[in-house]
């Protein structure tokens, strides 16, 4: 089921004074100055050339902070994307599907 602009949502963990998965470790003041207006910023997944390519945009982001951790929500648009199903069809009407999947789609 192939459908376009899928409103997401989002909670990122944010790794205060530690190395994240790239090994960068990032304070929480830069972190709280990082995460002050953001908004209206790509969606994106990495390509195998190094490039990202955008495939929605966020709408909202919030930085969340409680006495042991710091994480990132939001809300954002994924252009394309639905759907991985097995189906039965009749008269060119499904009438049975058995979700397998969630997929994003670039276009």
């Amino acid at each position: 089921m192939r459908t376009e602009n899928i409103e997401v949502t989002f909670k990122i963990p944010i790794p205060v004074d530690k190395p994240d998965l790239n090994g960068v470790i990032y304070s929480k003041e830069a972190i709280r100055n990082a995460y002050k207006n953001v908004k209206d910023v790509p969606i994106e997944i990495p390509c195998s050339d190094g490039r990202f390519l955008p495939i929605g945009a966020t709408q909202e982001v919030e930085l969340i902070e409680d006495e042991n951790d710091m994480y990132i929500t939001g809300v954002g648009l994924v252009w394309y994307g639905g759907t991985e199903e097995n189906v039965e069809i009749e008269e060119g009407k499904v009438t049975s599907f058995k979700v397998n999947g969630i997929g994003i789609a670039k276009e």
